[in-house]
């Protein structure tokens, strides 16, 4: 197993996305190694995330309208495959696999919902899960180390929460984003349009 995992590593890194994933699936099956299983879903998880993220913007136009439906249904089904493999990550009790991956795997995991979202009529599967990130570096006292995953996470809650007409929450997110980073000319524009 441990030569398939290398080469998944090796295809990975040359940017062979469909093919590192789905040597990540099949190591990911060796459920006797707890490093290979860890390693497999995170990884696999990622590369889904990026296939699914390409297939996404090839459905829409320049101005980002979606042009081919079919192209978008595959992207989500792609995305829904990242969300499924990072949350043997997000649920494992595996402290070693929590400390070196969950961070990473709750980002990949809510912008994958994110990207699968119709963001002219947002679901907002993405905002738990978001929640969840900022929690967890809350929690961990990782904010300086993770400021960009921070802003990411308040800007998008905020965004949703303004596209749904609850501005006190919008705000109260777009305000964190400003405490984190106050030199942000996008929470500063949402901020300036809810007053």
């Amino acid at each position: 197993m441990g030569e398939v995992a290398e080469l998944a590593f090796a295809k990975y890194q040359e940017q062979e996305l469909q093919t590192a994933a789905s040597l990540f699936e099949l190591v990911g099956q060796y459920k006797d190694n707890p490093t290979y299983l860890y390693d497999a879903n995170y990884y696999a998880g990622e590369a889904y995330f990026q296939i699914g993220s390409k297939e996404e913007a090839a459905s829409k136009n320049e101005e980002g309208a979606i042009v081919d439906q079919a192209q978008k249904d595959k992207a989500i089904a792609t995305l829904n495959k990242a969300i499924g493999f990072l949350t043997v990550i997000e649920t494992t009790d595996n402290k070693e696999a929590q400390d070196k991956y969950l961070v990473n795997a709750l980002y990949y995991k809510a912008f994958s919902a994110l990207t699968a979202d119709n963001l002219e009529s947002p679901k907002g599967d993405f905002v738990p899960m978001f929640q969840k990130l900022i929690d967890t570096i809350n929690q961990r006292g990782t904010q300086e180390k993770n400021k960009s995953y921070l802003v990411d996470a308040y800007t998008y809650i905020g965004l949703f929460h303004y596209m749904k007409q609850d501005m006190p929450k919008a705000k109260q997110n777009l305000q964190k984003v400003l405490e984190i980073d106050p030199t942000n000319e996008g929470a500063k524009a949402y901020l300036d349009a809810i007053k």
